[in-house]
């Protein structure tokens, strides 16, 4: 797939704004948009198998993630904005920081903001998505990609673990 990426793993079903896919595949013609996931064909448009520059990967083994991941110029979340998105906390946000790379996101958990600093691009419409899509090619630095892992580091399994134990330490303690 020619380069640059546009990537995206995860389920592929009723959660994607297609609209908004659909709409950046059109105003970026030149960029590749590459979704890796297992798909429910049922919430899957019939055209977003007909795009030229949308590729399907389907489903593939979670050791192939790492290097599927390190050939995305750019991470998306391209979520639906409705009341079952809006509680989604999607581990795949910190995989994407986690490698390093640029993440564009729709807003469609606003409660993600205050995990992922500025390190993340939240956007609310196609036009400030593509703009994104484009900035991040072109101003991706060193000094962002260490910030984005440092943040995906304060986001790991252990670290919520530790949070969780503290909590439940502190509330017992409080009840004596």
């Amino acid at each position: 797939i020619p380069r640059p990426i546009i990537g995206y793993l995860g389920n592929i079903e009723r959660r994607i704004d297609y609209e908004l896919v659909q709409a950046l595949a059109t105003l970026h013609p030149d960029k590749h948009f590459v979704f890796t996931g297992p798909i429910e064909k049922e919430f899957v448009p019939d055209w977003f198998f007909q795009i030229p520059n949308i590729h399907l990967t389907g489903r593939i083994d979670y050791d192939r993630l790492p290097a599927l991941l390190k050939g995305f110029d750019v991470a998306i979340l391209p979520f639906k904005k409705d009341a079952v998105s809006r509680t989604i906390f999607p581990l795949k946000l910190f995989e994407y920081l986690g490698a390093g790379k640029p993440t564009i996101s729709t807003n469609f958990n606003p409660d993600l903001h205050s995990f992922t600093a500025d390190a993340v691009t939240y956007c609310a419409d196609v036009q400030s998505f593509s703009e994104a899509i484009q900035s991040a090619l072109q101003n991706d630095t060193e000094t962002l990609i260490t910030k984005r892992v440092a943040i995906a580091k304060e986001n790991t399994w252990e670290k919520r673990a530790l949070e969780i134990s503290n909590a439940i330490e502190d509330y017992l303690y409080h009840q004596k």
